[in-house]
C-alpha cells in the first residue's frame, strides 16, 4: 500500500538519522500478524484482507474491537497475540 511506503521509508531514514548521530540501542519491529480486527476494515470492507494497518498492534493492549467489530468476538489466535506481544513489550520495558 501506499501508506506503507511512506512509513516505511520515514522509519528509515529516522534510523540512519539516528544511527549517525549518536550510538544508542535502536530497536523496531514488524508486525505481520493480522487478526480478527484490523484498523484497515476503516478504510476499506470488512470482506477483504488489505492486510495489517498501522497501529493494528495496539488492538492486542487496548479493547478496540469493540469500536471495530462488536458483535465479534477475538479469535484463539488473537488472544495468544495478545499474550505474545504482550510480553515482549513488558520484556523490553524491563530489560531493554
Amino acid at each position: 500500500m501506499y501508506t506503507d511506503g511512506l512509513l516505511s521509508v520515514s522509519l528509515s531514514t529516522g534510523v540512519r538519522e539516528h544511527f549517525a548521530s549518536q550510538r544508542s540501542p535502536i530497536h523496531f519491529y514488524l508486525l505481520a500478524y493480522r487478526g480478527t480486527y484490523s484498523f484497515s476494515t476503516l478504510f476499506g470492507d470488512r470482506e477483504r484482507d488489505y492486510g495489517v494497518a498501522h497501529a493494528d498492534d495496539l488492538l492486542y493492549l487496548f479493547p478496540y474491537n469493540e469500536f471495530l467489530a462488536p458483535d465479534v468476538p477475538p479469535s484463539a489466535d488473537d488472544e495468544k497475540m495478545t499474550d505474545i506481544l504482550t510480553t515482549l513489550w513488558y520484556n523490553f520495558a524491563k530489560t531493554g
